[in-house]
């Protein structure tokens, strides 16, 4: 449900990952989806496991909503 983006509290709560959402205080889901791994580490997102899940759940919500990431030419994919 993508409403649930503008909650992103709900949002990270649905996925269990709600601890982290202190460190997105002020961003837009927009921001927050085009995030990589090393500005993930710098919310205070460090283990591997949940940053991978993190990036992992971006990735599918660009595909969803037609946004190309981009530091890649032209995929909806980071890597």
């Amino acid at each position: 449900d993508l409403t649930l983006l503008d909650d992103i509290y709900r949002w990270m709560w649905l996925h269990r990952i709600h601890s982290y959402a202190r460190g997105f205080e002020g961003m837009t889901w927009a921001e927050i989806i085009m995030m990589d791994g090393a500005q993930l580490a710098a919310k205070g997102v460090r283990g591997i496991g949940p940053r991978t899940r993190f990036e992992g759940m971006f990735k599918v919500l660009r595909f969803r909503l037609g946004i190309q990431h981009p530091d890649n030419d032209g995929t909806y994919f980071d890597s």
